[in-house]
């Protein structure tokens, strides 16, 4: 339209007359009215990416794709828990520099957001799939554990743990068969009541055990917390934690 207008202007030997400068604006305010609408239009409408597949993440897929601070087995610093303890555990493992499911894979795997952007929604927000995908990551966290493990139990579940979630199902016998785990303990929700449960070579740490002092053994194994990497990051927030408490763990 510019260049029409300056043609105007040549053949007449003046500038446009007023007709043509109200055109002129008009055109440059509805190219910035439209540009507007798109960028708004955008925003509110992402742009719509495939969802992934669970069959892609198995657990191989997991081992093979951790974060460069954790493609080392763990040492004596693995956290699990039970159903509805996503807040405590992560909280406690803050305060005692341990490693959590939610520390150990990218970011991006854990958006359970439902929009048309998010390539993990379908995953996240379908039970079956979230299951499954789940029980391979948890698979793969607990063949990384190594040495001396942590499980943390609600105060109601502490003395008859559920065995028919993740930890049940899939984690501890992973634990005991495959990881290269040889105690565990257990605590409450509140960081207390700490509590070996299972070890490995039953004769030799039952040896060990009447060597100690009372109190001793939960101040023993922290101690041998790896001390080469600082306390891990977390990407999902306290506001999540509630939507990951619905995977039966």
């Amino acid at each position: 339209m510019t260049s029409l207008l300056l043609e105007v202007n040549n053949l007449h030997g003046r500038w446009p007359p007023s007709s043509y400068q109200t055109a002129f604006k008009m055109a440059r305010s509805i190219n910035v009215v439209t540009l507007l609408f798109w960028i708004v239009l955008a925003v509110a409408h992402p742009h719509s990416v495939p969802c992934e597949k669970v069959d892609k993440y198995s657990t191989q897929w997991f081992l093979d794709h951790a974060l460069a601070d954790f493609k080392k087995p763990f040492s004596d610093d693995a956290l699990f828990y039970t159903r509805g303890m996503t807040s405590q555990a992560i909280k406690y493992a803050k305060s005692c520099n341990l490693i959590t499911l939610w520390n150990v894979w990218p970011c991006e795997l854990y958006n359970y957001h439902n929009t048309p952007d998010n390539s993990m929604r379908c995953i996240h927000n379908e039970e079956s799939l979230r299951t499954i995908f789940y029980e391979n990551m948890s698979r793969a966290f607990a063949m990384k554990a190594n040495g001396s493990a942590i499980v943390m139990h609600s105060l109601k579940d502490y003395d008859n743990p559920p065995l028919n979630g993740i930890w049940g199902r899939i984690e501890l016998p992973t634990i005991k068969k495959v990881a290269k785990v040889d105690l565990l303990a257990k605590i409450k929700e509140t960081g207390d009541g700490y509590l070996l449960f299972w070890w490995l070579h039953y004769e030799a740490v039952t040896a060990w055990l009447k060597q100690q002092r009372p109190l001793s053994i939960h101040e023993e194994l922290k101690g041998l917390k790896r001390r080469d990497l600082q306390a891990p990051t977390y990407c999902i927030r306290p506001e999540d934690y509630r939507f990951f408490d619905n995977v039966d763990w």
